[in-house]
């Protein structure tokens, strides 16, 4: 074999290596950004919540987009919404600011916390405000 035969070989055999070496990189590097265990689903919170048995019932329309739409009997809320496991931060409110009774609990909102088809709502300093249903 002439040296210059024996040159291509020695370059093409490199590259191979290089080339292999880096889809086995490419490989480790794939498997290395996923995550090592697939998260919990998420809890379902897409829909409307519904206070029960209520002449006037507070409502919450969560939203695709991150938005929700909310009615307390007397004032409209909407805003932004974020969900971690089984709590939603309602978040950037803006509320009509009608003169309404003590019945309107809703406007005080800051999370909520779901437990199958129940959401309780708690105010900023995680107080107890009502709870809400998941209409069907």
């Amino acid at each position: 074999m002439s040296h210059l035969s024996s040159a291509i070989v020695r370059y093409t055999a490199c590259a191979l290596g290089v080339f292999s070496a880096g889809l086995a990189l490419a490989g480790c590097a794939s498997s290395a950004a996923a995550p090592s265990e697939t998260p919990a689903e998420s809890v379902a919170v897409l829909g409307t919540w519904a206070e029960a048995q209520s002449a006037h019932p507070a409502n919450i329309e969560i939203k695709d987009g991150n938005q929700f739409v909310a009615f307390d009997g007397c004032n409209t809320l909407n805003g932004t919404w974020q969900q971690d496991g089984e709590t939603v931060a309602f978040e950037t409110i803006s509320t009509t600011e009608m003169a309404c009774s003590d019945e309107a609990w809703l406007t005080g909102l800051a999370t909520g916390h779901i437990a199958g088809t129940e959401m309780t709502i708690l105010d900023a300093e995680d107080h107890e405000l009502g709870r809400l249903i998941r209409d069907k």
